[in-house]
């Protein structure tokens, strides 16, 4: 399904609850090139979670994702990434990571 989708802006949709967002990010997950997503999310469990699931994702809301490590702080930029410079800034995820 869409085999050539790169890049997919979902940022404009809520999320009612945990649920609904899981379900919604095992959707993405099946687009087998998708290199870039926009999504709001807010909560740090829903984006290191999300980050495990899509792990081969290259950008975030606009910023590269490193799938070594996933620390807080750069959380942190996630949630202030729009707006930014995302030559600038990098999330990490460690799918190792608890």
């Amino acid at each position: 399904m869409f085999p050539l989708l790169e890049n997919l802006n979902i940022d404009g949709m809520d999320w009612p609850d945990d649920d609904t967002f899981e379900e919604i990010i095992k959707c993405v997950k099946t687009i087998p090139n998708l290199k870039s997503l926009y999504i709001k999310v807010n909560d740090h469990e829903r984006i290191h979670n999300m980050l495990q699931v899509l792990d081969a994702l290259e950008y975030l809301n606009g910023i590269p994702v490193e799938h070594e490590d996933c620390v807080g702080a750069t959380k942190d930029k996630l949630n202030d990434s729009f707006g930014t410079d995302p030559g600038e800034e990098t999330i990490n995820n460690d799918a190792e990571q608890q």
